[in-house]
């Protein structure tokens, strides 16, 4: 994993408004409730396009041109809605996302039973709702975000599926 400490360092100053600890470049979008962290991604795949239209096709709405700011938003929902769901709630969901992997054979019916758990689905819900109350906020920050990305991509000469 290279070096993304300016990235990190604004994201992390975006994330604290909100409560959380920090946030660094991973290789996934996640929150760690017990350390109050958010990882990010600078790259995205096939399997997150199929997601972002799930999420569109759910919730009509459109996400892509937000797809990075989206992501980060839904794991501050996270940190967010996680205390309002209750305890046996979360217990199930538990248990369904330890056999998810097993028991579900294509992405489409994955994707809808992952956005249907409550911690999921509350995540997504408070994200749509933030980004659509601060709509230009969001663009200002992600065009922020891209063009220290877009100067780490220059500086490793690397195409995004690399990094």
């Amino acid at each position: 994993m290279k070096k993304t400490d300016r990235l990190d360092k604004v994201i992390t100053k975006y994330v604290r408004k909100f409560g959380l600890r920090r946030a660094f470049n991973g290789n996934e979008f996640c929150f760690y409730d017990n350390i109050n962290v958010i990882t990010y991604s600078m790259f995205h795949t096939e399997l997150d396009k199929e997601w972002a239209d799930h999420i569109n096709q759910k919730y009509n709405c459109d996400i892509k041109p937000f797809f990075f700011i989206f992501c980060l938003l839904h794991e501050i929902g996270h940190y967010k809605t996680l205390p309002t769901i209750p305890i046996e709630e979360l217990e199930e969901e538990l248990a369904i996302r330890e056999t998810l992997q097993e028991t579900v054979s294509n992405q489409k019916e994955m994707n809808e039973i992952y956005t249907n758990l409550p911690s999921e689905r509350l995540a997504n819900e408070w994200a749509i709702d933030y980004l659509e109350k601060n709509y230009v906020s969001c663009w200002e920050f992600q065009k922020k975000i891209f063009a220290i990305m877009a100067h780490y991509y220059k500086k490793w000469g690397a195409r995004k599926s690399e990094v």
